[in-house]
């Protein structure tokens, strides 16, 4: 009878810990904190769970396109400050402050940037974890960004003009602003891929050259990534390396615009809707007597690659074999449209990711195996831009 007893307690035991368990599970699917998972296990839960991808909508004939992001943010913030408190700790304390706040940009940007970490206090998986999962929280801002935009263009269409300062001009200018906000967008890449790939069968490219018909030397410019890989040129340009901003974008534009890419600057527009004062033709940095300015896609690797892609015509590229000594490459960790990370092509002994080198800021890079990147980064995906074909006037 005792041993019946005892077998009896235990399944119930047993039965409430299970019931425990699930109700734990079940209050995660939910949108609120779990411990039962294990961070791996949880943060793919919470990935499949509330990321969603909203529908892509027309005005004035423009598609806009939307980035996936959380379906609860405030349970998606819930989650990442108890599951990930020791690294969000440690990661505010690199940046100087003084409680998590998730929402802090500048925390958000050193998360996302490519750092190197050699301390035991942090654990490099569940760190690595936590950047793929900013990349996915920041994209709500930028959805909300996009719906503004939106909302302006079905403004602009219902308006008369003279309820804007030039309907021409706005209808220009909110198109630029809707594709410096958006996705890459994955068609158009595709088709630029294609031509690209049409325009090798009638032409060598070579893999390297002294300088190509647009004026670019490669030569010069990688020559210029190397020398200041490890160090910062501070007497020609700014470092950009601080308040949790990085400085990858500001380092391939030195090394582009010493090895001859001409800058621009086209045109500036009034601040509209909160989200951009520039035009993403424009790609330049100037220092008039030490007061040092730059455009957004001087140092901004998302605005930079736009800027290359759209307005230069510099084919975004992803097989190994169009990679080239000189061109540029974005890096998109979690492959969700956003460029995170800008480096430099410099060395290519053959067509993999062993035998293709780079060179990069913030964290220095130089003559760094692409390998290395999808060992730290196994959900990226890379685009290098052609600056062969590159407009340059």
């Amino acid at each position: 009878m005792r041993k019946n007893s005892k077998k009896i307690v235990m399944l119930l035991m047993l039965t409430m810990v299970l019931s425990f368990a699930t109700v734990k599970v079940n209050a995660l699917e939910k949108g609120t904190v779990g411990k039962v998972l294990t961070a791996s296990e949880a943060m793919e839960k919470v990935k499949a769970l509330h990321t969603i991808v909203p529908s892509n909508v027309m005005v004035n004939g423009i598609t806009v396109r939307y980035y996936k992001q959380f379906e609860d943010m405030s349970a998606a913030k819930q989650y990442l400050m108890a599951e990930y408190e020791n690294e969000l700790n440690y990661f505010a304390l690199k940046v100087g402050i003084d409680s998590i706040d998730i929402d802090n940009q500048s925390l958000q940007a050193y998360i996302m940037s490519d750092w190197d970490i050699d301390d035991s206090s942090i654990n490099l998986a569940n760190a690595a974890a936590l950047r793929g999962l900013i990349d996915v929280y920041e994209n709500a801002k930028k959805n909300e960004e996009i719906e503004i935009a939106k909302n302006l263009m079905k403004l602009q269409k219902n308006s008369s003009p003279q309820n804007l300062s030039s309907s021409n001009y706005a209808a220009t200018k909110l198109e630029y602003e809707l594709n410096l906000l958006m996705p890459l967008d994955e068609e158009k890449i595709l088709q630029e891929q294609m031509a690209y790939q049409n325009l090798k069968e009638s032409k060598v490219m070579n893999t390297v050259s002294t300088t190509y018909s647009n004026g670019y030397n490669p030569t010069k410019a990688v020559d210029y990534a190397k020398k200041w890989a490890n160090s910062f040129n501070t007497t020609k340009y700014k470092e950009m390396n601080s308040d949790g901003s990085r400085d990858c974008a500001n380092f391939v534009s030195q090394a582009l615009y010493e090895g001859g890419m001409i800058q621009i600057y086209e045109d500036h527009w009034p601040l509209v809707g909160n989200i951009i004062k520039e035009s993403v033709k424009n790609w330049y940095f100037w220092d008039e007597n030490g007061d040092k300015n730059n455009s957004n896609s001087w140092s901004v690797a998302d605005t930079f690659f736009k800027h290359w892609n759209d307005y230069r015509w510099c084919v975004a590229l992803s097989s190994y074999s169009d990679f080239k000594v000189g061109d540029p490459a974005g890096c998109d960790w979690e492959n969700d449209g956003d460029i995170d990370h800008m480096i430099i092509i410099d060395g290519k002994t053959g067509n993999t990711k062993d035998t293709i080198t780079y060179s990069a800021h913030s964290n220095a890079r130089k003559e760094e195996p692409l390998a290395t990147l999808y060992k730290e980064y196994p959900n990226t995906k890379v685009f290098v831009l052609s600056v062969d074909q590159a407009k340059n006037s």
